[in-house]
């Protein structure tokens, strides 16, 4: 199965363990839901773990990204007096790295609690969210 994939299937299981408390919930609570999602396009569930729910809006589609994307953002290219790149498949290659470790960063950040982190999970995930912030404006093909 490919990288994407894979983190779909996860991000996927964990929206589904997310729908037992919505099941559990009387049938008028959940017709509410269903209108406060249809009416503002989020689930109220969302909120009280917001940064989860933002880590796995982000993964399985970063990780799709990452097959489909053929930029380089410009912070990574090296440009010879020519006008002419000097390290085209160097910086790609670079960039796919820093894609994948947001995704690592992200798929550790849902898989276990921070206070859970050895020091080697703490380098990923502040590598991932500084990649993150930095990058934010090249997630485009």
């Amino acid at each position: 199965m490919s990288h994407w994939k894979t983190e779909a299937k996860f991000v996927l299981e964990l929206q589904q363990k997310d729908m037992e408390t919505i099941l559990c919930e009387t049938d008028r609570e959940q017709k509410e839901h269903a209108n406060f999602v249809r009416k503002r396009g989020f689930s109220k569930y969302d909120i009280p773990d917001l940064d989860r729910a933002i880590a796995m809006f982000i993964l399985p589609r970063l990780a799709f990204y990452i097959t489909k994307t053929d930029i380089i953002p410009n912070p990574l290219l090296h440009i010879g007096n020519d006008g002419n790149i000097l390290n085209e498949d160097a910086a790609f290659e670079e960039w796919k790295r820093i894609l994948h470790t947001i995704c690592d960063g992200l798929h550790l950040y849902l898989s276990k609690s921070i206070t859970q982190f050895s020091a080697e999970d703490h380098a990923l995930w502040r590598s991932a969210k500084q990649y993150l912030s930095a990058y934010f404006e090249y997630l485009w093909y």
